[in-house]
């Protein structure tokens, strides 16, 4: 299943939420697939997000950006766009802190990940997932070896999914947030 048509199958499932990533592409080629998710998303009241890409956001007006943890200034960002939908990766109580202005963030590694072969972290506890949800006023997605097996475990938390979701194989293009 191409990424296009598995972004329409979320839509189909109801999820609201959906981020664009683009880490292997070229420059032109990330906006040409980020357009084209637009184009799929843009009559259905989908907030949709871009990894790092704030110039892509803005041109293609998307309704936010999802930075990673050493990415731009959240603050600083939030001051300049106060329109956009601004999500921060975190792994430890500093990332939180210093995405303070974020609307969201999401908190990782919760379970191994098996597409991230070099990373080493060690997983997040759920208990220690839970202390530091309650650090972070806005939303906190649980990211990382979220697979089918996990989800019983996970309860009533929110959850950020790549492999999982996409069935078949983990697309480097595209990845989904669900609020659950």
């Amino acid at each position: 299943m191409n990424p296009l048509d598995l972004v329409s199958a979320w839509i189909d499932a109801g999820i609201s939420f959906v981020q664009v990533r683009a880490k292997t592409l070229s420059d032109l080629e990330t906006w040409n697939f980020a357009e084209s998710v637009r184009k799929v998303t843009c009559d259905d009241g989908i907030i949709l997000t871009i990894n790092g890409r704030l110039d892509i956001a803005l041109g293609l007006d998307f309704e936010g950006v999802h930075f990673p943890s050493k990415g731009l200034p959240i603050q600083k960002v939030r001051e300049k766009y106060p329109q956009l939908v601004l999500v921060s990766s975190c792994h430890n109580g500093e990332d939180i802190k210093a995405s303070g202005a974020a609307d969201a963030i999401t908190l990782s590694p919760v379970f191994n990940t098996l597409s991230k072969h070099d990373d080493r972290r060690t997983p997040l506890s759920l208990e220690h997932f839970d202390a530091l949800q309650k650090t972070f006023e806005g939303t906190c997605y649980a990211l990382g070896g979220i697979e089918e097996d996990k989800l019983g475990l996970l309860g009533q938390r929110s959850i950020a999914s790549l492999g999982y979701l996409c069935c078949e194989k983990a697309y480097e293009h595209a990845s989904v947030l669900i609020q659950r």
